[in-house]
């Protein structure tokens, strides 16, 4: 794992955002989107599932934090559902991403979306799911420092590959992905190596619930009458709607995070990368 990754988590860590499995897979992605090759399958497999995040509460119990859906097509195009806020005012964030790599942010509450064409490269942001080998590129990563291919296991009635990975300052991430539907991770777990050789629980991720077949097309909607807004506007609307007195420290985070967003989605839609 490079400098640039770990100080990414460490300033992850310390923002106080509850978002510790979407991590794992973020650095999970990166790592192995350049190296998943194979013959692709005629159609993705299409399928619901349901993913919980939890954390460890002041006593040490982990305690759910945010929920997360992913609805896959046939052909290949995937909507992704968060939970935004606190979980007891049901906000929710949806992200629906084409094979080509295109994607659209979508904020049902305030019919809102931010459209991100392919970027100018050509090549796609994700890995496509009817793209994957048997191993999620696990084998191909072998000798990768921080990298350890486990093997395989059995999650809800799914063969997964098995993965950890080991940060230079002492995390660890251990992610169970599936190749039946594109590698989506089905476990995935983060801590922290003490020097006596423990450790400590940071975060968890748990799928609930898998169900074959095509989605409700209300989960694949595209908003197509929704406003077409910068992201940090619609982020901005969506907090004003949940009416969160958040710390100022907080604020000026999101307010970087949205501005930074921006850049990207102005780059984006220009043709800039």
């Amino acid at each position: 794992m490079n400098r640039l990754t770990s100080l990414r988590v460490h300033r992850w860590l310390r923002s106080g955002l509850q978002w510790t499995a979407t991590l794992i897979m973020a650095i999970l992605a990166f790592q192995l989107a350049s190296h998943l090759r194979a013959s692709p399958q005629p159609t993705a497999e299409p399928f619901y599932l349901e993913r919980t995040y939890s954390i460890p509460n002041s006593a040490g119990h982990l305690v759910l934090s945010k929920r997360m859906s992913v609805a896959r097509r046939s052909d290949g195009l995937t909507a992704t559902i968060m939970s935004v806020g606190p979980l007891a005012l049901g906000h929710t964030s949806r992200i629906v991403t084409f094979l080509d790599g295109s994607s659209i942010s979508l904020y049902d509450s305030i019919k809102m979306k931010s459209t991100w064409p392919v970027r100018s490269s050509g090549n796609p942001r994700v890995q496509p799911p009817t793209e994957v080998p048997n191993d999620c590129g696990g084998s191909l990563m072998i000798g990768t420092p921080g990298f350890a291919f486990k093997g395989y296991d059995h999650i809800l009635g799914r063969d997964v590959a098995v993965f950890i990975v080991t940060t230079t300052d002492g995390m660890r991430f251990t992610a169970s992905r599936a190749p039946s539907l594109g590698c989506e991770v089905l476990h995935s777990v983060q801590e922290v190596l003490q020097p006596d050789g423990s450790t400590t629980l940071l975060g968890e991720a748990t799928v609930t619930e898998i169900i074959p077949g095509e989605p409700d097309s209300r989960l694949v909607d595209l908003g197509n009458t929704y406003v077409e807004a910068l992201p940090s506007v619609a982020q901005g609307r969506m907090i004003s709607e949940m009416r969160l007195a958040l710390p100022q420290d907080e604020l000026q985070q999101i307010n970087r995070q949205g501005l930074k967003a921006d850049r990207s989605y102005n780059n984006r839609r220009h043709g800039n990368n």
